[in-house]
């Protein structure tokens, strides 16, 4: 799965961010850890806003190491681009989809 950051889901018409990450509360480090985090997280918010995003990527791209869940993925997004290509299949405009599930789970 690929996280992308608001910024790039903004940048991408018709594509609605619907989910935000909310970092996790993590236990209390070493001095030291703290320390080179401290620094690290310094350094890290001094690199220009499309540095940032670029090591944002990379970080989450580190996470998502479960190799055979993304091959699942890609073959499942391969048969429905073959699908969509062999016109087996309709496509349906986000907005539909969106106001079928608000009219089907309102609130």
């Amino acid at each position: 799965m690929t996280l992308r950051s608001p910024a790039r889901a903004e940048s991408r018409p018709g594509l609605r961010l619907v989910a935000s990450y909310a970092p996790r509360t993590l236990p209390a480090e070493p001095s030291t850890m703290s320390t080179t985090f401290e620094a690290l997280q310094a350094e890290v918010l001094r690199l220009s806003p499309t540095d940032r995003a670029r090591l944002f990527d990379r970080l989450i791209a580190s996470l998502d190491a479960d190799a055979e869940a993304e091959a699942a993925w890609d073959a499942v997004a391969s048969a429905r681009e073959a699908e969509l290509i062999a016109g087996t299949v309709q496509v349906v405009p986000l907005d539909a989809v969106l106001s079928r599930l608000e009219a089907r789970f309102p609130g």
